[in-house]
């Protein structure tokens, strides 16, 4: 009787050191959980903002093209109609051809820069500024009188 007395009491004092130590290690395991929760935030807001800048750029670079084709087709309007004025009137019959040129592909990169935009291919934008900014020079190097 008292052995089994002696291993009831073994038995209930392992339990309660066994219950002690399951308390302790899930206290441990919900702070790690806590601590790991708000590294895992952390974490998710660095990559959340990075993220969030990327599209941000993104979309100020598409508004951009987006203003840039509109105020290049308002440009061009305005270039088609000054062909009425004196200093386009003064230009030989090459010259003429050669402005118009101009023109026309300024307008049809302004089309493709509003295409590129509208269809978010932005890394292709970068081709299309630059050949506007060629047909500007050329026509300015051309034409402006200094």
């Amino acid at each position: 009787m008292k052995n089994i007395f002696l291993v009831l009491l073994i038995l209930a004092f392992s339990a309660c050191s066994l219950k002690q130590n399951s308390v302790n290690d899930t206290k441990k395991h919900m702070q790690e959980s806590e601590k790991l929760s708000v590294l895992l935030h952390q974490l998710d807001m660095v990559v959340y903002e990075q993220l969030k800048s990327e599209l941000d750029k993104d979309n100020k670079r598409r508004r951009y093209a987006l203003t840039l084709a509109d105020t290049l087709h308002k440009l061009v309007v305005k270039m088609k109609t000054s062909s009425q004025r004196k200093p386009y009137k003064d230009l030989d019959i090459d010259e003429k051809e050669l402005y118009n040129k101009y023109i026309n592909d300024l307008d049809e990169n302004a089309k493709e820069i509003e295409s590129l935009a509208r269809k978010y291919e932005l890394e292709k934008l970068e081709n299309r500024l630059e050949t506007m900014d060629s047909i500007c020079n050329n026509c300015h190097v051309k034409f402006r009188k200094q």
